[in-house]
């Protein structure tokens, strides 16, 4: 911060002054005025000496090769099974995803509402032209002739703490509130919120003992993500409900699509094209 770096340079000064404390009273304000300038001024760009590398991570160990998206691939673990998509699950998803779009949407009015990083400088500006903005920034007024160097850091100390106590009431805001990082953060515990309010449907008899119980962030993008794929696959190929289901070599060795008999038959109701594109809007807010 301008003001904060202005304060720092002006310590600077006044530990240059306690070096010295024996010269004439007639040259403290010079002093003061050529120390400020010097400690303001942007440092001299240095390149860095360069650091040994670091030497290697040792490679994770091999794990074996496994389908994620077969929906059976869990039955490798005695007692365990994947999620499979049904009419229940997919209504599910769709409540996870209006959740998650309606929470983006109240996100995105609380950051529009937010002062910008431009907007809290100016008012940081503003504030430093105001007559308590001008005596806070007047090392005259904390720093007297003939002080010793005791009272002279007392003095620099005062000053500081006054100056962050009247910009932060000027200006009470972050202006790393909502940075790029917070903001990520932020809509990745939107998806966490969402995914925990996809639930089933109460009024069915499965809720007895799942009530209460939604979904894990990554089960739900892994639902998304298969019905999303089956929507790309019927446009090329036959995708009607069959014996033994479907199989289609997906990205990556020993890797397929595989979707049940019974996950065809819910599929088969889907509204491709809503669906698509309430995902397509879902993403814009990520954008």
């Amino acid at each position: 911060m301008r003001y904060r770096s202005q304060l720092t340079a002006v310590v600077l000064a006044a530990l240059t002054i306690l070096a010295v404390p024996s010269l004439a009273d007639a040259q403290l304000g010079g002093l003061i005025k050529k120390k400020v300038k010097e400690a303001i001024k942007p440092p001299e760009k240095t390149n860095p000496a360069p650091q040994p590398a670091a030497a290697p991570a040792p490679a994770p160990a091999a794990e074996p090769v496994s389908n994620s998206r077969d929906p059976f691939a869990g039955q490798r673990v005695p007692g365990t099974r994947a999620l499979v998509i049904t009419d229940e699950m997919i209504a599910r998803v769709y409540r996870g995803l209006d959740v998650e779009a309606a929470m983006l949407k109240d996100l995105e009015k609380e950051i529009a509402a937010y002062p910008t990083p431009e907007k809290i400088e100016a008012c940081k500006i503003k504030a430093s032209q105001t007559p308590e903005g001008q005596r806070l920034m007047n090392l005259g007024n904390f720093v007297k002739e003939g002080m010793t160097p005791d009272q002279i850091q007392a003095g620099m100390m005062k000053m500081s703490t006054e100056s962050d106590a009247y910009y932060k009431k000027a200006c009470p805001w972050d202006e790393s509130k909502w940075s790029d990082g917070n903001r990520s953060d932020a809509r990745r515990a939107i998806r966490t919120k969402a995914a925990a309010k996809a639930l089933p449907d109460t009024a069915t008899v499965i809720v007895k003992g799942l009530a209460g119980i939604g979904l894990n962030e990554y089960d739900f993008a892994e639902m998304i993500e298969r019905i999303l794929k089956y929507c790309e696959l019927k446009k090329t190929m036959d995708v009607r409900p069959k014996t033994g289901g479907i199989k289609t070599p997906g990205e990556g060795k020993d890797i397929y699509w595989v979707y049940t008999e019974g996950e065809l038959r819910s599929l088969q109701k889907l509204d491709c094209d809503g669906f698509k594109k309430k995902y397509a809007n879902l993403l814009g807010a990520y954008a």
